[in-house]
């Protein structure tokens, strides 16, 4: 590598060896097996015998003669607790050699014992490529999960908007004025097209952003961002997307509007706003956690067939696969919901413009969805 280098590539340091190998002192070479105990204590203890200053010998290893030929005991010192990181390359290098010296009892060569000791298998891994199989399905469920979660999301922003706004032209007498130059159905119709126009140009930059974020990303981030992506090269799978995010966005801004209209005041949004948002939202960890884990299949469907988790739940599992007949099924029973829930909404819409300071409860809620319009 040296004719590579340049005049500002730092030198090469050899790291330091991990152990060093001492010459055997002459009393403890011809010591018996029996006086080593003895004769090894003052080396790794040098402190007790008086030698403050001696630096202690860390290991001492007493491999018996004829070792590997015959059943012998291996010893070994330690001034400390002994550290895996040389019991286990000795351990390993002793075994080899009592493997070879067995081998060669029973009438081996030496250098065939040897090649035999040291024999391991070729293993030969088999996985899917990046981004395949159970990992393939996760990564594609990265964008139908953040779809639905950018729903959920901009929901939940965008709802104190609807809310706010209506309220605040009902408290400020604002809504008589507006009600003598269009219809009350005209006004509904506006605040549904501009709470759904405002979300979607919210959602619309956050995609360009993920999507350029992707373009621009090179490297393992890049192709998992181009895997991730994979669904939205399908203009079925990008259709059934945008239907169901719209749908979802018509359904629940319905309901804000409603809310809206009979709110005399943040306090009493707030008040019909937070349950409706807690039963929206409670099952989408539920639906998160059932995609990514594979578990929960039949919770999962359950949800889908469910109009008012339909949206959030069909965008999280368009990733991992779902039948078109699932998929049909679910977007007409949702567009007839929707449907249902636009007339019976809009009386409430209607019928509580002017309404202030009547609190609706339930019962005053039936009797208002089943009033015609006059």
């Amino acid at each position: 590598m040296r004719p590579a280098t340049t005049s500002e590539t730092p030198k090469f340091d050899a790291p330091d060896a991990d152990f060093v190998v001492l010459p055997t002192p002459p009393a403890i070479a011809r010591a018996a097996p029996g006086a080593l105990d003895a004769q090894l204590k003052p080396l790794l203890q040098p402190g007790e015998f008086g030698d403050k200053t001696a630096k202690p010998l860390d290991y001492a290893v007493y491999i018996p003669r004829g070792f590997g030929v015959q059943t012998a005991d291996v010893r070994l010192w330690s001034s400390e607790q002994p550290g895996a990181n040389f019991v286990q390359p000795l351990q390993t290098v002793l075994t080899q050699d009592l493997r070879t010296g067995y081998l060669e009892s029973t009438g081996l060569a030496r250098d065939q014992a040897r090649t035999a000791t040291s024999l391991v298998p070729a293993i030969a891994v088999s996985t899917p490529a990046p981004g395949g199989g159970r990992e393939r399905m996760l990564v594609r469920s990265v964008v139908p999960l953040l779809s639905a979660y950018i729903l959920l999301m901009s929901l939940l922003l965008s709802g104190n908007w609807i809310l706010q706004g209506l309220v605040e032209e009902r408290s400020n007498k604002l809504i008589e004025t507006v009600l003598a130059c269009i219809s009350p159905d005209e006004l509904l119709y506006g605040k549904l097209a501009g709470t759904v126009a405002v979300g979607l140009t919210m959602v619309l930059v956050w995609g360009l952003c993920a999507t350029g974020a992707a373009v621009a990303t090179q490297g393992a981030v890049g192709a998992f961002l181009h895997v991730a992506l994979a669904p939205l090269a399908s203009p079925w799978i990008i259709l059934v997307m945008l239907y169901f995010f719209l749908a979802g966005y018509l359904m629940v801004s319905m309901i804000l509007l409603a809310i809206g209209a009979m709110s005399d005041s943040m306090r009493d949004a707030q008040s019909y706003l937070t349950p409706v948002l807690l039963v929206i939202a409670m099952p989408f960890t539920v639906v998160a956690q059932g995609v990514l884990s594979n578990s929960g299949a039949t919770a999962i469907k359950v949800l889908t067939w469910i109009p008012i988790y339909t949206p959030f739940t069909m965008l999280a599992r368009l990733g991992s696969g779902v039948s078109t007949m699932e998929i049909v099924g679910s977007g007409v029973l949702l567009a007839v919901f929707i449907g249902i829930e636009f007339v019976l909404l809009a009386r409430v819409f209607r019928a509580s413009l002017l309404n202030a300071g009547q609190k609706p409860n339930l019962a005053a809620l039936a009797r208002l969805m089943q009033r015609t319009p006059a």
